[in-house]
């Protein structure tokens, strides 16, 4: 499987400090990650920027730096399905460019920390051939937590739950939350997802 990175997903990650736990836990190696091109040029610009580093840490964009440079810049996609959607309102360029490389990509996944990227591509023609060919933020959290631990993943996500409001939300209680609790909660944000994005989200 190629797993196709967008930047929320990797800022999130490097935040919780996930980035060397996520992509093994789906058994994909590194060699099979793809990033943005502009990746590491967006990242480096967050190292001076104050609003990111209160969301992210220090630590989190140094680990999503570090993160972008182990990987392969995506380079393929089908140029049509990209052309069409750098046009629709509410998807970037970047996530034009993540749906093309998937289409274009047969055995490729994205992984995506953008809620709003789900609702847009939803409505859009290209639901169809990425249907259960995405990962919510959510999803991969619930895979850390079953590879690794709940309570090395709760210690992780703990300093950094401000990334997300979902986070926020879901590991509140800080060290009191507990295993179950999260479950569900991070089962439930992703059954409201799946209401909002069709087919979009892997099973």
């Amino acid at each position: 499987m190629i797993l196709l990175n967008d930047n929320d997903i990797i800022l999130k990650l490097g935040a919780c400090n996930l980035l060397d736990v996520f992509h093994v836990a789906y058994g994909v190696s590194v060699d099979d990650l793809r990033v943005l091109s502009t990746a590491k040029y967006v990242l480096k610009g967050y190292r001076g920027n104050k609003d990111k580093i209160k969301k992210y840490g220090e630590d989190g964009i140094a680990h999503a730096i570090d993160f972008v440079e182990k990987c392969n810049a995506i380079n393929e996609y089908d140029e049509n399905v990209f052309k069409t959607l750098s046009i629709v309102d509410q998807i970037d360029v970047g996530e034009a460019t993540l749906s093309a490389a998937a289409c274009k990509i047969s055995d490729s996944v994205i992984a995506t920390g953008d809620k709003r990227f789900l609702r847009s591509v939803a409505g859009t023609f290209v639901a169809q051939p990425l249907a259960g060919r995405v990962l919510c933020f959510e999803q991969i959290i619930l895979r850390c937590i079953d590879y690794l631990d709940f309570v090395e993943i709760r210690n992780r996500i703990i300093p950094a739950k401000d990334c997300d409001k979902g986070l926020q939300a879901v590991f509140g209680s800080g060290d009191y939350a507990e295993e179950k609790n999260v479950r569900y909660a991070l089962n439930s944000y992703i059954n409201d997802l799946r209401q909002e994005s069709g087919t979009l989200l892997l099973s």
